[in-house]
């Protein structure tokens, strides 16, 4: 709902992630700021991922895997990566690289990801977006109390995850 008001024009701003932005580039004319600072000066802390390449320590050629992972994560392949994709680079030095200091979407979450954690790759993440999601949507389409959603979004996740775990 947030995205296609977003498209529309009709929602001032929109927290979203770098995947978002092929969704926004043709409909509405936009920019990308890190998040607000939080009373008393702090920087507002969100998740950042990255992608992985991962090459097997059992392969029968290992000196090529290793030419090929490093050639995937290269500074030349990084930015030759988001020329062709858009996809923002976790390697730092292509991250420093004009074309991507310069660009004015890409520069917003590049200062976010100074003020970020990176997001645990554990199974249990898959239980926090939709409880959290349905918090965020109770208090603004709703104005349900905003400690008692959250609150009840982080009971939800734990139950989630105390299921998960009790199913194993």
């Amino acid at each position: 709902m947030k995205t296609q008001l977003f498209q529309q024009g009709k929602l001032a701003f929109n927290i979203d992630g770098p995947w978002s932005v092929g969704s926004f580039r043709n409909h509405v004319s936009f920019d990308v700021a890190p998040l607000p600072q939080l009373p008393g000066g702090k920087n507002s802390v969100s998740f950042s991922g990255i992608r992985g390449y991962y090459v097997n320590s059992y392969t029968k050629y290992p000196n090529a895997s290793k030419l090929l992972a490093d050639f995937l994560t290269n500074k030349e392949n990084a930015l030759a990566n988001f020329k062709t994709t858009g996809s923002i680079t976790a390697h730092k030095e292509a991250a420093e690289d004009p074309l991507l200091k310069q660009d004015p979407i890409v520069s917003g979450f590049l200062e976010q990801f100074g003020h970020s954690d990176p997001m645990p790759s554990l199974p249990e993440m898959a239980n926090v977006w939709a409880p959290m999601e349905a918090a965020i949507s109770a208090i603004w389409n709703d104005k349900a109390d905003v400690r008692a959603s959250l609150d009840k979004a982080v009971q939800t996740i734990r139950d989630q995850n105390q299921n998960r775990s009790a199913a194993k």
